[in-house]
């Protein structure tokens, strides 16, 4: 009968340790998904029209303009609406150059 348990026990204890890293890995998937979404959104941004940016995403937190016409324009996540929820703090930068065209798009996860 002490063998039973003993296995029942280890089964028991086997199962749950597989389903802690099954369900970890799925939330590894997931924020990967998300991650590449975001990484599909803001490169696609490139070329487009600042106004375009931004009724996507939504205000601005931070916006520079340099001497040459370029500026620099910010969306922090959260606040940000128009961007996927991800964990982390998420920083957009696109960079337009005079006419409103967007020349460079990044992000950041923080």
């Amino acid at each position: 009968m002490f063998v039973i348990e003993i296995s029942i026990f280890i089964l028991f204890a086997g199962a749950i340790c597989a389903w802690l890293l099954i369900r970890e890995r799925i939330e590894d998937w997931r924020y990967q998904r998300r991650a590449d979404r975001i990484s599909d959104i803001v490169n696609a941004m490139c070329g487009q029209k600042l106004e375009d940016a931004i009724s996507r995403f939504g205000a601005t937190a931070e916006e520079v303009s340099g001497e040459s016409g370029r500026s620099l324009h910010i969306w922090r996540v959260p606040p940000a609406s128009g961007i996927p929820k991800i964990e982390r703090v998420v920083i957009i930068t696109l960079t337009a150059d005079s006419q409103g065209v967007i020349v460079d798009a990044e992000w950041h996860r923080w």
